[in-house]
């Protein structure tokens, strides 16, 4: 039985092909024993050769090295294993014979070859169902193992299977290959392969756990293999769904002429960690060869991922490459990592631009490929494609708090619509993908589901003279949780007294358009407001990041009356409290609209608040730069003015001073209990407010001091005297001022780790207990004010003795302190390795708010080991072409040994060792050298047994290890 599955590609074919085969059987005999056992003399077919020739498997030199028969009762309840005696090859097709005694009771027996059952303890086993045995073995990639069942109603099908029966043994782990149409061979050339997100563990027996759950057998994989839309992918248990270490370039691994095997187990191969390979390849053009890295996808012709399925043979098919596809390079492997695929080139655009087009056929996702959702219940995605290829669409992954119901598709034409039905928003959002597929063309659709987004706090200059191009300000916030996609936003601003000022800040553009509000609760009594005005224009600003918004305006009129506006069908609710005032609307799509009141002064009076040391152009307004840590000092001195003399405010009046950043350590502001006796709000969530009354101080100038309580400095401490909120409600408006502002801005935006290092220039030796330094040093104002706390993320580096700072456990890594005024120039944490390949990725940052950092990453790597080998005996010579592995006991290939070059007169070999990091042990487990010449005629094993702690011990400064001396097997 043999099946191909065709997959046509953008210049590059992958085909996935079923690897097993039904040949005739081999004649066998079998004796039954007085104590009720079975003696087989029976055959395994393993559908592949016997050496797996690829260093992918480091490489599997040995082949199958044992052969295991787990035996089951009728009722699939465990009663012993047996191992396979004289197994050896019966001919050339595949197929090995071996002797056996197994019970009498078998009814079901699993072969499994190569798997390690030094941990496997028989008594806690027996009785236990197959569906709890076999499951549970798994096996580290570089070991290839194979599994069969066999299943018998009775003694006689038992005595059958002995005399004419044989079974086939599948590979738990997939094969990739490449190959090159024979029309460029000649132009193009291959110079290795790398598979990129492979997991590093995978079970030994196929199990569908769906079958066992509906009472069918689980086990039934050879009849479920003859269809690859039934085929299931048996993942091991969670603590073992681990990634093997990506390989850091391409390699040769095992017979060109075969397409060089690589073999990885199986993988869902999902959208969020999609199995890739990374192809060297060498175009001769014009007598000139190009070398480019290629990123090659593993989908099927409509570009869907193509799932890993064990025993599968994945066929990269070179036909021909698209220019612009490769890279080239020094860091060419790591872009291609990065980069776009070279078969898949429609489908990795950015996943913001909604129209994909091949010339011919077009997908355009309406309202792009980012959508977000205010109200729950019905809500439909439209999209157009003209193509003639299938359309499906489902969710990507689970996320019951968007939808619990799948997506609905239909269709008029090439008019198509995705029915969604949503769950009720709440503040936080709520996202989910939708995977799109139409023909060659896929599309990741992000959903969120999210209550109105707020602008709050909205803030305009209030207060203001009637003075005509008189300067005023907005400012409003974009909340840190608004998607990120959605970039930028158009907020439309709608005022008849204000216009942009291209002095202070951008000119804004004007788009007509009707200005119809509706105001959430405006007066705090649980009413909606709908607000409409007969202006019929807006101003757009554009913002481009969350956070503070300031836009700048002026005013444009000295009439103080309201005009055009019309509220809850009525006149302006606020014509008759106030004769001089004004209106600022602000919308955006999914927030919920916003409004501000302005209250303007008489123009005679123009009384204002002035900043000290204020900006040139505004005297209400200063900029002030400071660092980004908390308790950083604030000294802001007011000056307040009439007709730009000194002006004392009047007796009992209050100023509010509104800020998110900062508190003051002055003591002369309201207590809580006295701004609720006057009704003044003292917070908003964000914001908070203090108010200032002149009480019999009537002074001309303030000085003010405050200190930062959040390492998130940026903010705009805003100063007003107004009659807002119940704000100064006896004051007459001749009496107000106009409010003014000090913005706080980030300098430096954020302090860095300068000079962050792991290690000797980010290396470290394989090891326990190996020492490795972290340095770094940090700005003297992150420490100035204030202890500074830090989190340094590592799994692989425990504390070492003589550190300055206390190191203290927290989940996934360390926590430490620098106290306040340390010298900082140069900080060094002193580490040892917890395991003996250590390498990683090691980031620190800084936590519990006290000073804001940008991240830093340092990627250490173990130095490799290095050393001489050779056989022992007259006759043995080493070969370039022979593989050695290093193996632990039960079967982990815990290392990659290459040879680097070998001096035939000696006959020794240098070689270079480096670890996986995915497999730890300990310094003093028994590790086997395994070479293997892969003589065709005669297969000759070499081996030494070594702990890793003597290779450590043996080692020089410079790595290297004394001569190895390998004895045949």
């Amino acid at each position: 039985m043999k099946r191909t599955l065709y997959i046509l590609l953008t210049g590059l074919l992958l085909l996935a092909g079923i690897v097993s085969c039904t040949d005739d059987t081999l004649v066998q005999e079998n004796t039954t024993l007085e104590n009720g056992d079975v003696k087989l003399k029976v055959t395994a077919h393993i559908p592949e050769p016997k050496q797996v020739i690829t260093r992918d498997i480091d490489p599997d030199g040995l082949g199958v090295n044992t052969l295991w028969l787990f035996c089951f009762n009728r009722s699939g309840e465990y009663i012993g294993r047996r191992e396979a005696g004289n197994f050896q090859p019966a001919d050339s097709r595949g197929y090995y014979s071996f002797e056996v005694e197994i019970p009498g009771a078998t009814r079901i027996i699993h072969f499994l070859s190569n798997v390690y059952l030094d941990d496997f303890n028989d008594r806690d086993n027996f009785g236990r169902n197959e569906t709890t045995v076999i499951p549970s073995f798994i096996s580290a990639s570089g070991r290839m193992c194979y599994w069969g069942r066999k299943e018998f109603s009775n003694a006689e099908e038992l005595e059958t299977f002995s005399t004419s029966g044989n079974v086939t043994l599948y590979r738990n782990q997939a094969q990739v290959c490449w190959e090159i149409s024979q029309e460029l061979k000649g132009t193009i050339q291959v110079y290795g392969y790398a598979i990129c997100n492979r997991r590093a563990w995978g079970t030994i027996a196929p199990f569908d756990a769906d079958a066992a759950q509906n009472g069918q057998n689980p086990f039934n994989f050879e009849e479920v293999y003859t269809n690859f839309d039934n085929l299931y992918i048996t993942e091991p248990t969670e603590e073992y769904q681990i990634l093997a270490s990506d390989p850091t370039t391409t390699t040769v691994q095992g017979d060109e002429n075969a397409g060089d095997p690589h073999y990885i187990f199986e993988n869902p191969n999902t959208l969020d960690a999609p199995v890739y390979a990374i192809m060297h390849i060498g175009v001769k053009e014009g007598g000139q060869e190009t070398r480019k890295f290629y990123k090659i996808m593993f989908v099927d012709e409509n570009k869907k991922q193509l799932p890993i399925y064990r025993n599968y043979k994945y066929v990269i098919r070179i036909t021909g490459l698209p220019d612009a596809m490769g890279y080239e390079g020094e860091n060419g492997f790591v872009n291609a990592k990065n980069g776009v695929a070279a078969n898949n080139a429609w489908v990795s655009v950015d996943p913001e631009i909604a129209e994909l087009t091949d010339g011919t056929n077009t997908l355009n996702i309406t309202e792009g490929t980012t959508q977000v959702f205010t109200e729950g219940g019905n809500q439909t995605i439209d999209f157009t494609y003209n193509g003639n290829g299938n359309v499906e669409v489902s969710w990507v992954e689970d996320g019951e708090e968007v939808s619990d119901d799948a997506p609905i598709l239909t269709h008029t034409g090439n008019n198509y619509e995705i029915e969604l039905d949503l769950n009720t928003p709440t503040d936080n959002p709520q996202v989910r993908t939708l995977l799109l597929h139409a023909g060659v063309f896929t599309r990741q659709i992000k959903v969120y589901l999210v209550k109105p987004f707020s602008f709050e706090p909205v803030w305009v200059s209030t207060g203001v003279p009637m003075v005509k191009w008189e300067q005023m300000s907005m400012t409003f916030v974009i909340p840190d949780n608004y998607p990120a996609e959605l970039f930028p936003i158009e907020c439309k601003i709608a005022t008849n007294k204000m216009n942009a000022n291209d002095d202070l800040g951008e000119q804004l553009p004007i788009i007509i358009e009707d200005c119809n509000f509706h105001i959430a609760d405006e007066n705090g009594d649980g009413n909606d407001e709908n607000v409409s005005t007969t202006w019929g224009y807006k101003y757009v600003y554009t913002a481009t990041q969350p956070g503070i918004q300031e836009v700048f305006f002026t005013l444009n009129t000295s009439d103080g009356k309201d005009q055009g506006v019309t509220w809850n069908g009525g006149n302006c609710e606020y014509g008759n409290q106030y004769e001089n005032h004004g209106h600022v609307f602000l919308q955006a799509e999914n927030f919920n609209d916003a409004h501000r009141l302005v209250l303007f002064q008489d123009e005679q009076t123009n009384r204002r608040i002035a900043i000290e040391n204020h900006d040139t152009d505004n005297p209400g307004f200063r900029t002030m730069n400071i660092a980004p840590t908390i308790n950083q000092p604030i000294t802001i001195t007011l000056n307040f003015k009439a007709n730009d003399r000194a002006s004392a405010p009047q007796r009992n009046t209050i100023m509010r001073v509104a800020t998110a950043v900062a508190k003051p350590t002055d003591d002369f502001y309201l207590s809580p209990e006295e701004c609720a006796s006057l009704g003044l709000p003292t917070n908003n969530n964000i914001v908070t407010y203090y108010y200032y009354e002149f009480e019999n101080n009537r002074t001309e100038s303030l000085m003010l001091h405050f200190v930062t309580n959040t390492s998130d400095v940026e903010d705009i401490i805003r100063f007003s005297i107004d009659k807002e909120n119940g704000l100064n409600p006896d004051l007459d408006e001749q009496y107000l001022y106009k409010s003014a502002g000090v913005e706080l801005k980030a300098n430096p935006e954020r302090f860095t780790f300068d000079g962050f290092t792991v290690g000797d220039n980010n290396t470290a030796r394989y090891g326990l207990n190996q020492p490795v330094d972290i340095s770094f040093s940090i700005p003297q104002e992150a420490v100035q004010y204030n202890d500074a706390t830090f989190f340094i993320a590592t799994k692989n580096l425990v504390p070492a003795s003589g550190n300055i700072y206390e190191l203290n456990e927290a989940e996934g890594g360390y926590n430490f302190t620098i106290p306040q005024g340390s010298n900082v120039e140069t900080v060094t944490l002193h580490f040892q390795t917890n395991r003996i390949a250590n390498g990683e990725t090691v980031t620190i940052n800084a936590i519990d708010n006290t000073a804001l950092f940008a991240p830093a990453s340092a990627t250490f790597t173990n130095r490799p080991i290095r050393g001489t080998i050779t056989l022992a005996g007259d006759d043995a010579k080493l070969a370039t072409n022979s593989f050695i592995t290093l193996e632990r006991k039960n079967g982990t290939r815990v290392g990659i040994i290459t040879v680097e070059s070998v001096d035939d007169d000696n006959n020794v070999a240098s070689y270079q060792i480096d670890l996986r990091s995915e497999y730890d042990f300990t310094m003093d487990e028994e590790l086997t050298i395994y070479y293997n010449a892969l003589n065709p005629d005669e297969e000759i094993i070499y081996q030494e047994t070594r702990t890793f702690q003597t290779l450590v011990n043996d080692a020089e400064d410079d790595g290297e290890v004394s001569l190895i001396i390998l004895k045949k097997r």
